[in-house]
């Protein structure tokens, strides 16, 4: 499937991320998403916002049997919805790269992401 590519982004709410989630579900299904955060303002707001993430980590799930490739670059993801995104990853089946390099994920996140990554399993997923 197609790549979904955007850079300098910042998300607040469902509505901001909706050509995102558009664009990933298709037609066709696209098989890669690569999000790279706006810098970081002067009131540091979340990239990925209350609303934004959790459509992005519902979208994820529903597309995890396409995606190969997710990588949220310099993201600064929302506290109350960082471990659903993270737990989203767990279900893409056919993933093989993950780029979430210069991620904010705190330790809630980083919990979510070392169990979706257990159950994706010796799946050979390469982790930046």
């Amino acid at each position: 499937g197609p790549s979904v590519k955007r850079v300098d982004t910042q998300y607040s709410s469902a509505e901001d991320v909706a050509d995102v989630l558009a664009a990933l579900r298709g037609p066709p299904v696209a098989s890669s998403l690569e999000l790279e955060g706006a810098a970081m303002d002067e009131d540091e707001n979340d990239t990925l916002g209350s609303g934004a993430a959790s459509a992005l980590s519902s979208c994820l799930r529903e597309c995890g049997a396409h995606m190969q490739k997710v990588s949220l670059v310099k993201q600064r993801v929302s506290k109350s919805e960082v471990e659903q995104l993270m737990e989203s990853l767990g279900d893409q089946q056919r993933l093989e790269e993950l780029d979430l390099t210069e991620t904010s994920l705190g330790r809630v996140g980083g919990a979510a992401l070392a169990s979706a990554l257990a159950r994706l399993g010796e799946s050979g997923v390469k982790v930046r």
